[in-house]
């Protein structure tokens, strides 16, 4: 971004806020690598940075409209990709834990009693409820480590593990006894 000034920069945002295309092309040139930076250092990855740098483009260009002018451009660009590239590492984590989580369910086991009820419990619940049950339980997560797999905070986290719970026991009928340590690692 050392290549022009805020006010260039500035300037450009209000000119791609008025369609003009050239704008776009100019405001791409400037500061491209330094987006395509940023989303490198967030994502780890040159296909995943390219793509976030595609999306924070398309932002701006939508965004540019609503751009105030003294508002610090640097900041306002650095924003937007930051924010795309965070959502980006997000999406991508949450679609590697559901392909790791099919893995697990789809693993063989030995049937017992114990293994029935589960069953049943699980052919109750939906997918997201199934989710949680099995990164509380299966995985032994905390339930900050599930709210940072979801994006959420961790009393969601929490209260989205005791709702399924509480489903299986009102439909089962049966009273969950669940094994020691099952607390949060925060006492909770």
């Amino acid at each position: 971004m050392s290549k022009v000034s805020n006010e260039e920069l500035n300037d450009l945002l209000i000119a791609i806020g008025n369609k003009d295309e050239s704008a776009i092309e100019k405001f791409y040139g400037s500061v491209g690598k330094v987006m395509y930076k940023i989303a490198l250092g967030i994502l780890r990855n040159l296909p995943d940075a390219e793509d976030a740098v595609e999306k924070a483009m398309e932002n701006i260009v939508l965004k540019a409209k609503t751009y105030r002018y003294q508002k610090n451009a640097f900041g306002w660009v650095n924003t937007i990709v930051h924010n795309v590239s965070i959502n980006l590492l997000k999406k991508i984590q949450r679609q590697n834990d559901v392909r790791n989580l099919g893995k697990v369910t789809e693993s063989t086991y030995q049937f017992d009693e114990n293994s029935i009820y589960v069953n049943e419990i699980m052919g109750v619940l939906n997918a997201r409820e199934r989710e949680v049950i099995y990164y509380r339980f299966w995985y032994n997560m905390s339930f900050s480590e599930i709210s940072k797999v979801y994006g959420i905070s961790k009393s969601v986290a929490k209260y989205r593990v005791d709702r399924a719970l509480e489903k299986a026991r009102k439909i089962l009928k049966i009273d969950l006894a669940l094994p020691d340590g099952t607390e949060d690692d925060e006492g909770n």
